[in-house]
């Protein structure tokens, strides 16, 4: 595998290292193998960079607003967001569902669940 074929991977190619992970990965195999960004992620773990969860975060933080009826600035909504993807994943992960996978639309869901709840508490403890 040449470091040519980079550019196939796309939008994964945030994860830092993951191509000499991918790398190693193929040399083990022999050189016939077919390797994926999957593969790496199951060698190095799967993290989300800081922009990314900023990104996440914030389209989660607005969203979250939007459905329970909040107004805040775009610093506080991508807090709630962030904060949010951490309760998302956290309770996603007790019913044996997946939680944040990276960039992706599944995340920004977690992450706007957990928006949600979190929301929905600083209410109950408003009143």
């Amino acid at each position: 595998m040449q470091r040519t074929d980079r550019g196939r991977l796309g939008a994964d190619t945030y994860f830092e290292g993951a191509w000499d992970a991918v790398k190693e990965k193929a040399e083990s195999l022999g050189p016939s193998a077919t390797v994926s960004l999957g593969d790496a992620r199951e060698t190095r773990g799967e993290t989300l960079g800081i922009l990314s969860w900023v990104i996440v975060g914030g389209l989660a933080g607005l969203l979250a607003q939007y459905l329970m009826g909040e107004e805040s600035g775009c610093l506080v909504a991508v807090l709630i967001g962030v904060i949010g993807a951490v309760i998302g994943g956290f309770v996603l992960n007790l019913f044996g569902i997946g939680g944040i996978n990276g960039l992706s639309l599944w995340s920004i869901i977690v992450a706007t669940i957990g928006a949600v709840i979190l929301l929905a508490v600083f209410r109950a403890f408003k009143r």
